[in-house]
């Protein structure tokens, strides 16, 4: 009887998503495209409109922080992946239908561009090598969550240094039409100097407090 109920929650999942997303039209990399200009306006809005209090709780052993080179636009914004995408599943976050879509490293992935310092050079050799899973929205296309690690660890993230392991949670959430970030967790394990300077990384960065701008 159960496993009838359990059918049946299903089917009326379906049933409600909106005309065109039941059926999986949308291919995986047509859904990243326009999470990622969903994102992008709505970045753009939150900066305009809103101000809003960062909190950071950060344990590191170095100056240097993985979670200062991580953002969605520039995860998604340099074809950097592939994706892939079960239309089947659905799953409900907060209510809500969303888009479950593994992404992978590409097999050529983009080079840092002309000019880039350091820092960009290692933060584009990290993103380059990582894996995980995105949840989008399925009815506004708004990135719900981002989880990814280390596919496999570059042998190196500069001339002298490399990473080991990381772990990474994004998690957004909605106000009003817009989608803002609500928490960022980082952990994460590198040297420099050759392995003699091990560092170690233990980030969670809260967005709260969100109110609109005076006018």
């Amino acid at each position: 009887m159960s496993i009838m109920i359990a059918l049946m929650a299903i089917l009326a999942v379906e049933v409600s998503l909106p005309a065109g997303q039941a059926g999986g039209q949308e291919s995986p990399k047509e859904v990243m495209e326009k999470a990622l200009t969903k994102n992008i306006s709505d970045s753009q809005v939150l900066l305009e409109q809103y101000q809003f209090d960062v909190i950071k709780n950060q344990e590191v052993s170095d100056e240097e922080r993985i979670s200062d080179r991580l953002s969605i636009d520039e995860l998604f914004g340099r074809g950097r992946y592939r994706y892939e995408m079960d239309d089947k599943a659905i799953i409900i976050l907060d209510g809500r239908a969303v888009y479950l879509i593994d992404f992978y490293p590409d097999k050529d992935p983009p080079g840092a561009p002309e000019g880039t310092n350091r820092r960009g050079k290692v933060k584009n050799e990290i993103l380059n090598h990582l894996r995980g899973t995105v949840y989008v929205d399925r009815e506004d296309f708004g990135i719900v969550r981002v989880v990814t690690h280390v596919n496999s660890p570059p042998e190196k993230i500069s001339i002298v240094g490399r990473l080991y392991v990381m772990d990474a949670t994004l998690e957004q959430g909605r106000l009003g039409k817009i989608w803002v970030p609500k928490e960022i967790s980082v952990k994460a394990e590198f040297s420099y100097f050759f392995g003699w300077r091990h560092s170690r990384e233990n980030t969670t960065i809260e967005f709260t407090n969100f109110r609109l701008k005076a006018p």
